[in-house]
C-alpha cells in the first residue's frame, strides 16, 4: 500500500510541480506569476526574483530526487528551505505530506496536505485531500491488531476519498483506494460483532460458572449469617433453659426433701404405732395377768358351806 502511494503521489506531485510558478511556465509565462512579490535587486531588475524562483525550483527538484532515492528526511530539508524561499505555496507543502508519509509520520503528513488543499477548487486540492485520506489508510492497517481503532482510521479514509469522488469521479486512485478500505471496514467490522458475540458468551458462561461456584458458598453464607442471627436467641434459649433446669432441679430437690420429710413422719409414724401396739399389748397382758390372779384369789376365799349328809 505505501510504495503505491507513494508512487502515485509522486506521480501527482511530478506533473503537478512541472506546471508550478516554482519550476516555470512552459509558455513563457513570468515564472513569479501567483508567488506573491518579487524581489529586486539595487538596480531595480528583477534578476534576484528570478534568483529566488530558481533556488526554490532547485531545492524543490533536489527534494523530489531524495524522496525518490528513499531519503525522505532529506527531502523534507530540501522542501524547508523551498518553503523559506517561497513561503505561501500550496506545491511544498504537498510533496511535504509526501515524505512525511513516507516516514511513517501521518499526522504531520496530514498537517502538509491540509495547506495544500486549502479549500480551494483545483487538481492540487482533490489530490491533496486524496493524500489526506492515505494517512488514515496507512494507520488503520498499521493497527490491524486493534479492529475498532483500525476500524475508526478506515472511516476516515473513506471520508476523505468520498469528499474527492463527490466532484472528481474520475480520480481513478481515491476511487481504487476507496473500495479496498471498504472492503476492510466491512471485514474489521465483522470481526468486532463475532469478538463481542463471543464475549458476551464467555461473560454468561463465567457468570454462570460464578453463580454455580457461589452457590455452595452462599448457601453456606446464608446458613452462617442465619447461624449468627439464631446465635443470641440460642443462647437465650440454652439460658432460659439452663435456668429451667435450675428450677427444675430446685423443685425437685424440694420435692425430694418434701418426700424424704414424708418418708421420715412415715417412719416416725410407723415407730408411734409399733411402740402404741407394743404398749397396749403389755397393758392387755398385764390386765389378764390381774384378772387371773383375781381370780385365783376369789377361788382362795370362797367360804366352804357345811355338807349336809342325809345318810
Amino acid at each position: 500500500m505505501g510504495t503505491t502511494l507513494r508512487a502515485i503521489m509522486l506521480t501527482t506531485a511530478a506533473v503537478l510541480l512541472a506546471a508550478s510558478p516554482l519550476v516555470g511556465d512552459v509558455t513563457g509565462n513570468d515564472p513569479s506569476r501567483g508567488l506573491g512579490p518579487a524581489r529586486t535587486t539595487p538596480n531595480g531588475d528583477r534578476e534576484g526574483a528570478a534568483h529566488a524562483h530558481l533556488s526554490a525550483r532547485e531545492a524543490v527538484r533536489e527534494g523530489n530526487r531524495l524522496l525518490d532515492e528513499g531519503d525522505a528526511a532529506g527531502a523534507l530539508e530540501a522542501y524547508r528551505q523551498a518553503e523559506e524561499l517561497r513561503p505561501g505555496t500550496r506545491e511544498v507543502p504537498f510533496v511535504q505530506g509526501l515524505a512525511h508519509f513516507t516516514l511513517g509520520e501521518y499526522e504531520q503528513a496530514r498537517q502538509a496536505f491540509e495547506k495544500a488543499a486549502a479549500a480551494m477548487d483545483d487538481q492540487l486540492a482533490f489530490d491533496a485531500e486524496y493524500g489526506i485520506g492515505t494517512t488514515y489508510h496507512a494507520e488503520a492497517l498499521a493497527n490491524l491488531d486493534n479492529p475498532q481503532l483500525a476500524v475508526s482510521h478506515f472511516e476516515n479514509a473513506m471520508q476523505r476519498y468520498q469528499n474527492v469522488l463527490s466532484s472528481r469521479r474520475d480520480h481513478e486512485a481515491a476511487r481504487e483506494a476507496n473500495l479496498k478500505a471498504g472492503t476492510m471496514w466491512r471485514q474489521l467490522k465483522q470481526l468486532l460483532e463475532e469478538q463481542e458475540q463471543q464475549q458476551n458468551q464467555e461473560q454468561d458462561e463465567n457468570e454462570e460458572e460464578s453463580q454455580d461456584q457461589q452457590s455452595p458458598q452462599q448457601d453456606e453464607n446464608e446458613q452462617q449469617a442465619n447461624d449468627e442471627q439464631q446465635s443470641p436467641q440460642d443462647q437465650q434459649e440454652q439460658d432460659e433453659q439452663g435456668e429451667n433446669e435450675k428450677e427444675g432441679q430446685a423443685q425437685d430437690g424440694q420435692e425430694q426433701e418434701e418426700q424424704q420429710q414424708q418418708e421420715a413422719q412415715q417412719r416416725e409414724q410407723q415407730a408411734l404405732r409399733e411402740q402404741a401396739q407394743r404398749r397396749l399389748r403389755e397393758m392387755m397382758q398385764a390386765l389378764r395377768q390381774r384378772k387371773k390372779e383375781r381370780r385365783e384369789t376369789e377361788v382362795q376365799t370362797v367360804p366352804v358351806a357345811p355338807v349336809d349328809k342325809d345318810w
